[in-house]
C-alpha cells in the first residue's frame, strides 16, 4: 500500500495519536506520592539475600544440580524441551505488539464510553506487556554479553566459573538466563493483573526457570538471577506507572501494585 493510501484511511494518524497518548500519560504525567523502592531498607535486604543466594549456587551447587538435571528420565527432558519455549521473548513481543497495534489503528469514535474505556485498558495492557518484555530482553542481553559465563554444554568450558568477558558469543551467554527473565517478567505482569493466580504463576515461573537447567542451557544460578531480573523489571515498571497514576495503584502499606479500575 502506498503511503498516500495509508494516510487516506487515517491509520497512520491513529498510530501517531495512540503513541502520543501513551507518551503523555506514561512519561509526562506528574508524579504522585508513592515511596520509591530504593528508599526502602527491605529492598536492599532482599537484594543482598538474592546476591548471596546466586553466589552460593554459583560456587557450591551449580555443578551438582546441573549434572543431576541432565540425568533425569528422557520423557521429562523431552517435555521440558517443549515447555521451555514458552520463555521465548520473540513470540510474546509479537503477540503483545500486534495486539497493541491493532487496537491503536481501530477507530474508537463510534463506540460507547464504557466500550472505549475497556478498549483503552486493553490497549494499555498490551503496551505494558510489550514494553516490559522488550526491556527485559534488551537488559539481559546486555548483561550476559558483558559477563560472558560459559554455558554448561560448552565443550570449551572449564567449569561453572569459566568466564569470557565481553565475548558476545552464544556459548558464553549463560548468566543470567534470558528465558528465565522472560518467565519472571511475564508471570509478574500476570500476577499484577490477577492477584488470585499468584501461587500458580509462581510455580509456572519456577518451572520455566528449571526447564533451562534440565535442557542443559543454564546453571541454576543463571536461572535465579534471570527470574529475579525479569520480575524486578516488571515490578519497577508497574510502580513507576503507579507513581504517575497510570494503570496501577500501590495500596497504603503494600509492596505490590495492583491494577487500577481506570486507565
Amino acid at each position: 500500500m502506498a503511503m498516500s493510501e495509508f494516510r487516506s484511511v487515517g491509520v497512520w494518524d491513529r498510530i501517531v495519536r495512540s503513541a502520543r497518548v501513551v507518551w503523555n500519560r506514561w512519561a509526562r504525567a506528574p508524579f504522585r506520592p508513592v515511596r520509591p523502592l530504593h528508599k526502602s531498607v527491605w529492598t536492599w535486604v532482599f537484594v543482598a539475600l538474592l546476591a548471596a543466594t546466586v553466589a552460593l549456587f554459583m560456587f557450591v551447587y551449580d555443578t551438582a544440580l546441573t549434572q543431576w538435571a541432565t540425568q533425569l528420565p528422557q520423557p521429562i527432558v523431552s517435555f521440558f524441551k517443549v515447555f521451555t519455549e514458552l520463555g521465548q521473548s520473540a513470540w510474546l513481543i509479537a503477540v503483545s505488539g500486534i495486539g497493541g497495534l491493532v487496537l491503536a489503528v481501530t477507530e474508537w469514535g463510534q463506540l460507547s464510553r464504557p466500550r472505549r474505556v475497556r478498549r483503552a485498558k486493553l490497549h494499555a495492557d498490551f503496551t505494558f506487556f510489550f514494553a516490559v518484555t522488550v526491556a527485559s530482553g534488551l537488559l539481559i542481553r546486555l548483561i550476559k554479553d558483558m559477563i560472558g559465563r560459559a554455558r554448561p554444554n560448552n565443550s570449551l568450558s572449564e567449569g561453572p566459573l569459566h568466564f569470557e568477558f565481553l565475548a558476545f558469543s552464544p556459548q558464553f551467554a549463560s548468566f543470567p538466563s534470558g528465558h528465565a527473565a522472560t518467565f519472571g517478567a511475564a508471570c509478574t505482569v500476570m500476577a499484577l493483573y490477577f492477584p488470585r493466580w499468584r501461587p500458580m504463576l509462581l510455580l509456572l515461573a519456577l518451572a520455566g526457570g528449571a526447564s533451562r537447567v534440565i535442557v542443559g542451557w543454564h546453571y541454576p544460578a543463571d536461572v535465579i538471577a534471570g527470574l529475579a531480573a525479569g520480575a524486578a523489571i516488571a515490578l519497577v515498571a508497574a510502580r513507576y506507572l503507579a507513581r504517575r497514576n497510570v494503570m496501577f495503584v500501590v495500596p497504603e502499606g503494600k509492596f505490590m501494585p495492583i491494577r487500577s479500575r481506570l486507565t
